[in-house]
């Protein structure tokens, strides 16, 4: 998967260093259905709503994405974020989004959001594996225009 869509005010948080996604930690957040995104207003992690509950091998704040690495195609002018795919095993879970917080700052009222990741239904896991695969192509692609 890659991100559904950046949050708007990524941009912003990116051009002004709040963002580094290779030295901060970026974590996966998941969200409930209840979750509402705003792909306007939203732009630090106290803005998300609805994270689903500790336990069941879940834990408050998500999960880091480890693995990142940054490439770019000069052919397309396209930059990308890659990392590994996140797994929650064994989990018990049932979550509609995954969000991605730059949580570097330490405080939800300044971690700035990156994108959405929306399964477009809800997602479960059973005692097992809860997984967000990653797409071959990076989480995140920039391209210039």
């Amino acid at each position: 998967m890659t991100i559904g869509y950046l949050y708007g005010p990524f941009h912003q948080s990116l051009l002004n260093g709040e963002i580094n996604v290779v030295s901060h930690t970026l974590k996966g957040v998941l969200l409930t259905s209840s979750y509402t995104p705003n792909k306007d207003t939203h732009r630090y992690q106290s803005s998300l709503t609805n994270e689903l509950s500790t336990g069941s091998g879940y834990t408050s704040g998500g999960l880091s994405l480890s693995g990142k690495a940054l490439a770019y195609d000069s052919a397309t002018d396209t930059a990308w974020l890659d990392c590994d795919d996140l797994l929650w095993d064994p989990s018990t879970l049932t979550a509609r989004y995954c969000a991605i917080v730059d949580t570097n700052s330490g405080s939800s009222s300044t971690n700035p959001l990156v994108g959405l990741i929306d399964f477009e239904a809800n997602k479960s896991s059973d005692n097992g594996p809860f997984k967000v695969a990653v797409n071959a192509t990076g989480l995140v692609r920039l391209a210039a225009s």
